[in-house]
């Protein structure tokens, strides 16, 4: 039974004599971490960023004022250990985390990372921090080799029409990283969060210093539905603390049982058993079909999340996330010489089970930018009132519903990017 374990959307080709911004969308999925669950959510936000036909059932396109908009690139990868694909036990193997410290000093991968990662399913969430962390440098690095050819190749059709001085310039712009834009969901707006606190450091340290290597420029975060804080607080995360107590073993029996289950059912079966009982469209009741039938799933989901329990308490992030909108705690604008600071936006839910009312209000309140007050460095926290559930992704509706809140907030971040190069200029 099969599950992308990838989701790319590429994008669009540039337009010829033009020099437009370039993003990378990045998508961290929550637990279960299967990317196939946010298929319809990429290609509907994928449409609407680049002005093309939406891809359910309306043909309509955007329009942009603008000479040359930026264009958005959008990538999604499972979590390591929900690889739905049969046999691989991780997307982040040690010889791999091995290299990538070595080539990477500052990407936050140390022995013990390349040692779990080298190791059998579950990994643990810092791990995860770390395995995605070295993804989304990779697919950077990715990029920018794929555009140093297609400079090349612009170079050598230029010089055999006699105009190589004028490709120059679009050389030097293929040499560029492209604007970071995070979006986490869940517990993926945890890791999200996490990494915009390492690169937001690591970019202070840069200003500082010319040995510490400066991070790809991140434009924004945007966190959806996200469980940053007290976890255990929330309604099930309170009855997964109760059956870990009772059960310590959960993660193991839950995983032999699904194991047995998948062995003695054929996959249509397993399939229309899910959509009974959960009442998922087909597309994602076939995506938790091979989530319980993939080799590590169930104990990766419940075995992370033991650990989410654990480690997902206290807010104690500093100024490198909440002040990261450009200020202090107190609201004092603080410019440092770092690059500019990610823009942050949140999206949470009203009777969220995995968020906790009087954490979201909590945290609503001490972070949150207040109406009526000079504090554009504080971020966007929003709370759905229409009843959009946690796990959205899982419907066509709700997923559409929130590419569009989504694709909301990148207009807002790609102005304000826009604006500070205006103002460095």
């Amino acid at each position: 039974m099969h599950a992308p374990t990838i989701i790319h959307h590429p994008a669009p080709p540039r337009r010829p004599g033009g020099s437009q911004p370039r993003y990378l969308v990045f998508l961290i999925t929550g637990n279960p971490g299967l990317v196939g669950y946010y298929a319809p959510f990429l290609a509907h936000l994928h449409a609407r960023l680049n002005n093309l036909p939406l891809p359910y059932g309306d043909t309509s396109t955007n329009t942009s004022s603008t000479d040359a908009p930026p264009s958005f690139e959008l990538f999604g990868r499972s979590l390591s250990g929900f690889e739905a694909t049969g046999a691989e036990p991780g997307a982040f193997p040690a010889a791999t985390a091995t290299a990538a410290a070595a080539a990477v000093p500052d990407s936050g991968v140390n022995a013990a990372t390349a040692a779990a990662f080298g190791s059998a399913p579950p990994f643990s969430l810092r791990a995860q921090i770390a395995g995605v962390e070295w993804v989304l440098r990779d697919q950077v690095r990715g990029m920018r080799e794929q555009w140093r050819e297609e400079a090349r190749e612009a170079a050598a059709a230029a010089a055999q029409r006699g105009v190589a001085g004028e490709e120059k310039e679009k050389e030097e712009d293929q040499d560029q990283d492209p604007q970071i834009i995070l979006i986490g969901h869940s517990v993926g707006a945890y890791i999200a969060l996490e990494i915009t606190r390492r690169w937001r450091l690591l970019a202070r340290l840069h200003s500082s210093s010319s040995t510490t290597t400066a991070p790809p420029p991140l434009a924004g975060t945007i966190a959806l539905f996200p469980t940053i804080a007290h976890i255990a607080a929330s309604p099930s995360g309170q009855r997964l603390s109760t059956l870990y107590a009772l059960l310590p073993p959960l993660a193991s029996i839950a995983h032999a049982l699904a194991a047995l289950l998948t062995a003695l059912l054929p996959a249509t079966v397993l399939v229309f058993l899910v959509r009974a009982a959960t009442r998922m469209p087909p597309a994602a009741a076939a995506t938790t079909a091979a989530f319980l039938a993939s080799r590590w799933g169930v104990l990766q989901a419940l075995g992370m999340a033991r650990d989410e329990l654990r480690e997902i308490g206290e807010d104690e992030w500093g100024r490198d996330v909440w002040g990261a909108a450009g200020g202090e705690a107190d609201g004092e604008a603080k410019d440092d010489g770092a690059e500019p600071p990610a823009r942050l936006f949140f999206l949470f839910g009203r009777g969220d089970h995995w968020v906790a009312d009087s954490t979201r209000d909590e945290l609503v309140e001490a972070r949150g930018r207040r109406a009526g007050r000079d504090e554009a460095w504080r971020p966007v926290m929003e709370v759905d009132e229409t009843g959009i559930p946690h796990g959205f992704c899982t419907e066509l509706d709700t997923s559409i519903a929130v590419a569009e809140k989504v694709k909301h907030y990148i207009d807002e971040i790609v102005e304000d990017v826009s604006g500070a190069g205006l103002r460095r200029a």
